[in-house]
């Protein structure tokens, strides 16, 4: 076991012990599901209450938590925040009732990579939902998403996770930290926003005092850009931004909007350097006590999700682009101005093969040049 993981257990077994007397509120206490222990069904059984290839029959009532940081609000938007909802709605409603996920939004049961991690490998909830920066510190499976300007386009990148690569990556998050994970979020390409600066080429990013994500990959391309690097919790990012702590971020269209970024920010440059997911995982000791039809029913529910939010996406960008345009001076570089941006940055590529190996750093090249043709 790292480092980081036994500092997370320590943390969510005192977390644990706060769930249970200060999350009240309304809301249900959850015990972890038991091994199911229903009986093999009759071919009578096997026939009724089915769908897709699960028997509801043969689902035990459980009640699971989801500690997630999405607020109400992000719930409602199309892509990523309605296939969280979409996910914890589908599950009760294909099991008749019987399985509930309860959200607890504004991540009520912690919200730091620890917290979140540790919680799930411990104990104190089911599910998480979790951005692919804050997995860095546990697990490489999220690697290939360092690489800045490696997806030309959304496309690419739902190729590449519905491939071979996908699933090494969720093989190795849940070999390195016992979490499975069942649905990727697509969040779409980040984005620069400045306070003053008005970014065409990389020679305009020199100097900027720039909040990426805490992650040395990710750090690392943007100093290779010119940026001074300061890490601002998300959390804090908007009071950051306003103090002038920090005087540019990127993140997806998305999280400018809901976080209103526009209010303390004037300059959107469309780099589209790096793609972003978020997670929905599980425990894999729960997972394994599920039986094998719940798990059927939750990986059904897992693909609708998906592409639910893959089309949210598509559809919603524009609208995005277009709510921000009202608000901030919106730039999409040029072709070439897009390559002095990648010329830069990709300089980093060498030390993330140094990280994973040749092997799987080919193997992630290939694939994509495989998907673009």
């Amino acid at each position: 076991m790292n480092r980081s993981k036994l500092i997370a257990m320590t943390l969510s077994a005192a977390m644990l012990l706060g769930t249970l007397t200060a999350c009240g509120g309304g809301i249900t206490e959850s015990k972890a599901p038991a091994e199911s222990k229903a009986a093999d069904p009759t071919p009578a059984q096997s026939q009724a209450a089915t769908s897709g290839s699960y028997n509801v029959d043969n689902i035990e009532t459980l009640t699971l938590k989801v500690n997630t940081s999405a607020k109400a609000s992000t719930l409602e938007l199309p892509g990523y925040g309605a296939g969280i909802k979409y996910f914890c709605d589908e599950v009760e409603k294909r099991s008749n009732g019987k399985v509930k996920l309860q959200l607890f939004l504004d991540a009520q049961l912690g919200g730091s990579a620890d917290e979140m991690i540790g919680g799930c490998q411990t104990g104190a909830f089911e599910f998480i939902t979790l951005n692919q920066g804050s997995w860095g510190g546990y697990t490489d499976g999220f690697m290939p998403f360092n690489f800045p300007f490696l997806f030309p386009d959304e496309e690419a990148a739902f190729a590449f996770m519905d491939g071979p690569q996908g699933e090494k990556i969720t093989q190795k998050i849940l070999d390195d930290t016992g979490i499975r994970v069942l649905v990727y979020y697509d969040m779409g390409f980040r984005h620069l926003t400045t306070k003053s600066t008005d970014v065409h080429t990389a020679d305009d990013m020199k100097g900027l005092k720039l909040r990426t994500q805490n992650d040395p990959y990710q750090i690392a391309a943007m100093e290779a850009l010119g940026c001074s690097v300061t890490p601002v919790a998300y959390s804090e990012l908007f009071s950051a931004l306003q103090q002038g702590l920090v005087e540019a971020q990127e993140n997806p269209l998305s999280n400018i909007v809901v976080n209103k970024y526009y209010e303390v920010q004037d300059y959107l440059t469309l780099t589209g350097h790096t793609y972003t997911l978020t997670t929905m995982a599980v425990s894999e000791d729960v997972w394994q006590s599920f039986s094998p039809d719940l798990q059927a029913l939750m990986l059904e529910v897992a693909e609708d999700a998906t592409e639910m939010c893959r089309e949210g996406l598509l559809a919603q960008e524009q609208t995005y682009l277009d709510e921000l345009s009202a608000q901030m001076n919106v730039y999409e570089p040029t072709d070439a101005e897009k390559t002095t941006f990648k010329e830069k940055a990709s300089t980093t590529w060498p030390t993330i093969e140094e990280k994973i190996g040749s092997e799987w750093y080919n193997e992630i090249i290939d694939e994509v040049n495989r998907i673009t043709g």
